[in-house]
């Protein structure tokens, strides 16, 4: 039917809203376009990601739409999701909280709860409402709980990848330890 020219580069994400009026792509570019599915005029460009498009999902309603990306701002990797006014084009929200790509995103039946999957090995919810992450999932990493402190014979590199995979440093004054699972 149409043929979009959505992206310079690849295209990531595209969705289309739950009224079947638009179509929205996401790329290399940083942008998130909204087409006009009938007559495949491009309708909208939302700006304000600085990495790749991965995931968009639409409202129910349509009212807005969620977009998440491979974002690096100031050389930090603050992989971003954007809640964005469909209507307007302003974000209205920005979450942080995941520390690499954000693949997925999933919003509750009641539309409360906005669930992120990210290359992190984390999901985490968030309050549609304040954009406050009230949880993160995240499953037992391979020394999850594992007590490193007074370790002696690691690099500082070894150190840091056993922390990566769950290891911990507590207090060496600490007069008890406890473990809970």
């Amino acid at each position: 039917m149409h043929t979009w020219e959505a992206d310079l580069n690849r295209v990531w994400a595209v969705a289309v809203s739950p009224d079947h009026q638009y179509v929205a792509t996401g790329g290399d570019e940083q942008t998130v376009k909204l087409w006009d599915i009938h007559t495949g005029s491009c309708l909208r460009i939302f700006h304000g990601h600085t990495g790749q498009i991965v995931c968009i999902l639409f409202t129910a309603d349509n009212s807005r739409m969620i977009s998440s990306s491979s974002d690096v701002y100031d050389g930090l990797r603050l992989r971003t999701i954007k809640i964005w006014h469909l209507a307007t084009g302003h974000c209205l929200a920005t979450l942080e909280n995941h520390q690499n790509w954000v693949w997925s995103l999933s919003l509750s039946p009641d539309e409360q709860t906005l669930l992120s999957g990210s290359q992190d090995e984390t999901i985490n919810c968030w309050h549609i409402a304040t954009g406050k992450c009230w949880t993160t999932l995240r499953p037992d990493r391979p020394y999850e709980g594992t007590i490193i402190t007074d370790v002696e014979g690691l690099t500082e590199a070894e150190m840091s990848t056993l922390q990566a995979l769950g290891a911990v440093e507590v207090n060496s004054g600490c007069s008890m330890l406890v473990n809970f699972r």
